[in-house]
């Protein structure tokens, strides 16, 4: 995929995944909220440190402050929009910025 500016399908995309991530946030609290909760419990079995959060935690605050997730770059967005339509977090790296190395495994 060739990065770059977003379309504005893609940005459609993205506010209308920021509009139906609020089915997510059906609690005052946001760590009581289910997907977040069900997300801290996983992290806790990776045993990673105590103040790491999903990328989904971090997404939904932003919605639930009202402050939605806005555009970045076309595969961010794809992304993001993942996540907040499906409540999961999503990530992608650029393959090319790690060069050969990571071939030679």
């Amino acid at each position: 995929m060739q990065n770059g500016e977003s379309t504005d399908e893609i940005k459609s995309v993205l506010e209308e995944a920021n509009n139906e991530a609020k089915k997510y946030l059906t609690k005052e609290v946001l760590s009581e909220n289910p997907i977040i909760a069900v997300w801290r419990e996983a992290y806790r079995k990776f045993k990673t440190k105590k103040s790491v959060r999903s990328s989904i935690e971090a997404l939904l605050k932003r919605v639930n402050s009202g402050n939605p997730v806005s555009s970045i770059n076309k595969l961010v967005d794809i992304y993001n929009s993942v996540s907040l339509k499906y409540g999961l977090p999503c990530g992608a790296e650029d393959l090319d910025s790690f060069g050969l190395y990571l071939w030679k495994f």
